[in-house]
């Protein structure tokens, strides 16, 4: 397999190898002045005087990037300097900051409302958004404060947080761009074929599809099927979410093409009259109308045009809940990116990063819980049952985990939440995936179509195979045994985690993707919910075993995120990788995006055992 993936990732290693030396640039230049120039162009006295100078006015969120989970306080630091350098400030925005600071303008009488800015916005999954909604809703009415959207388009990700906002402003010449969601993939076999490359395909559970780009040149039936379901429960709720929110007379969100169309042309053949004419914006605008709009809202200010404060500024009045604490308190551990063995780089996140956090929290007295915050399609199979019995070793000593499922918690994703005293998950998670496999290639024919053999001796017969000549049908036949040994440890843990027989469990398994609603539905969560809903989730459970101890029950307990152990130079490579690869690959990105996907998919597959419980076919766009 190592000569053909090497042939096939070709390409995505030269992209890496460009990245790495770009990265080491940077690096040199961040060592040479790096400090001195952050502090030059984001210099802390100037903040805090803006924070003190501000009055009132509306809170600005310009979403610069993509939602996520968090970003690490040193990343943000590079990310910075980087975007000075580049003049691009594509990046990450941590939505646990984001609501933080709503919550916290609540209480602020100088704050009179909140502007929504997407023209920079990269997007966020749906459970994400889901949250920082749910915020916005708070605010709303809380505060009686309006909530004011803005941008000169909106894609369908911009959208559904935008229809939380009391108004809704659309440039005359943009567009809201909703489309339905959709999952596709690359199929190899006829290109294998060509190349006499001889796929060897190791996996339990009929609906488990991630090795169908090898073995076939379209989707299996049972794989549409099963895809199409969750597709369409994820859809039905993001229709539902946005006709609530925008208080729509239609019971559906988008028509069918025919009556798209008829009204489209009604419109003008203009999208944003379209849209106006649809309920999903409430003012179609240019830039001068806008200004107007805002500062009539907000008041004006002579520097800004209207009166407000930017959320990067205000949100520097919130604690650093990073920070460790001698008091009694709630962990958070982040498992955020496709798992690995070893420690993980960019997307990904590996044993060696979790396990140790998993270990602090056992021998530290002062945690009372684990919350695990999952967004992860899974991966390695060892890295898995690492990580899955550190779990267990916490749960062992009496402490309770939690699982608050973000945008993923599939195959392996799964395997570590199963063990939870809870698992929480949104409507829009998807999860389940339930399979393993293993994926091997013989090139002993194409080898041989270009004058190559292989040929040698050996002690054993599993000793001979390799990817130049057939392995022993024997090793064959272990390679499958040992796959399908793993999805019987994997029923017998879902079975013990979720108190079901494995019969019941096998007929959800199967590898069989589900969302978060459905999910529920078969016993694979407790809850549907949100990061709250876990917290307080955990404060039962700890409650429950204090009563069981003859003591008080307690109201709540402060949250401590932990960061993963890297060091400064990996923390660098980190946040300087995530960013290099999103300006490298920015303007290819839809003609690359499922190439890229599936080459990436492809590099992490280097479990030692090559087994694994990796969940490839559970995105969307």
């Amino acid at each position: 397999m190592k000569i053909l993936r090497f042939l096939f990732l070709l390409p995505w290693r030269l992209f890496k190898f460009i990245r790495e030396i770009v990265l080491s640039l940077f690096c040199i230049l961040l060592l040479i002045g790096g400090f001195a120039f952050y502090n030059v162009i984001n210099p802390v006295d100037k903040s805090m005087q803006e924070l003190n100078d501000f009055e009132k006015g509306a809170l600005r969120i310009d979403l610069h990037g993509y939602l996520v989970d968090n970003v690490d306080p040193d990343d943000e630091f590079a990310t910075e300097i980087l975007s000075e350098i580049t003049g691009n400030d594509t990046g990450y925005i941590s939505m646990f900051d984001l609501v933080r600071t709503i919550r916290r303008a609540e209480k602020d009488n100088r704050i009179t409302g909140i502007v929504l800015d997407f023209d920079h916005f990269t997007g966020g999954s749906l459970s994400h958004l889901e949250y920082l909604g749910s915020a916005i809703k708070d605010f709303k009415e809380k505060t009686g404060k309006k909530v004011i959207a803005i941008s000169k388009y909106y894609t369908q990700s911009d959208y559904y947080l935008a229809s939380y906002a009391d108004r809704i402003f659309l440039n005359q010449a943009g567009e809201v761009d909703i489309h339905g969601l959709a999952t596709n993939h690359l199929y190899y076999n006829d290109l294998f074929k060509n190349f006499d490359i001889e796929p060897k395909i190791y996996r339990v559970g009929t609906y488990k599809s991630a090795v169908e780009p090898f073995m076939l040149n379209k989707m299996s039936q049972d794989a549409k099927n099963n895809a199409q379901q969750w597709l369409n429960s994820v859809w039905n709720n993001y229709q539902n979410d946005v006709i609530t929110n925008r208080k729509l007379s239609e019971k559906i969100l988008l028509d069918e093409p025919k009556i798209y169309l008829d009204k489209f042309k009604k419109a003008d053949k203009n999208f944003a009259k379209f849209a106006k004419n649809q309920g999903w914006i409430t003012d179609i605008t240019t830039e001068a109308k806008l200004l107007k709009t805002l500062q009539k809202e907000f008041g004006k200010d002579g520097k800004r045009y209207y009166s407000y404060i930017d959320y990067d500024i205000y949100k520097k009045l919130l604690s650093n809940r990073f920070e460790e604490t001698d008091d009694d308190h709630i962990m958070v551990i982040n498992v955020d990116g496709t798992l690995v063995d070893g420690s993980g780089q960019v997307d990904e996140v590996g044993d060696y990063d979790i396990v140790p956090l998993l270990k602090d929290a056992r021998f530290d007295n002062n945690v009372k819980g684990v919350i695990l915050r999952i967004n992860s399609p899974g991966g390695s199979a060892f890295a898995s049952d690492l990580i899955y019995q550190e779990l267990l070793a916490l749960k062992s000593i009496g402490k309770p985990v939690v699982t608050s499922m973000g945008e993923m918690a599939a195959s392996g994703g799964y395997y570590i939440a199963a063990p939870s005293d809870k698992i929480i998950a949104s409507k829009y998670t998807i999860t389940g995936s339930i399979g393993v496999f293993g994926v091997g290639f013989n090139l002993e024919k194409t080898a041989q179509k270009y004058g190559v053999n292989a040929d040698g001796v050996a002690t054993h017969d599993f000793a001979k195979g390799s990817e130049l000549n057939p392995i022993a049908s024997e090793k064959d036949a272990l390679m499958q045994a040992s796959v399908e040994g793993v999805y019987d440890d994997f029923l017998t843990i879902v079975a013990q985690g979720r108190k079901l027989s494995k019969e019941a469990v096998d007929k959800i398994a199967q590898g069989q993707v589900w969302s978060g609603e459905d999910a529920l539905k078969h016993k694979l969560v407790d809850k549907l919910g949100d990061f709250n809903t876990a917290y307080d989730e955990m404060m039962n459970v700890i409650n429950d075993k204090r009563v069981k101890k003859g003591r008080d029950k307690i109201d709540n307990l402060p949250v401590v995120w932990v960061k993963e152990k890297k060091d400064f130079w990996e923390k660098l490579e980190s946040s300087f990788g995530a960013k290099m690869q999103s300006l490298i690959s920015y303007p290819f990105k839809n003609e690359l995006s499922s190439l890229q996907k599936q080459a990436k998919q492809l590099d992490l597959l280097r479990d030692p055992k090559n087994i694994y419980l990796f969940c490839t076919a559970c995105e969307y766009k």
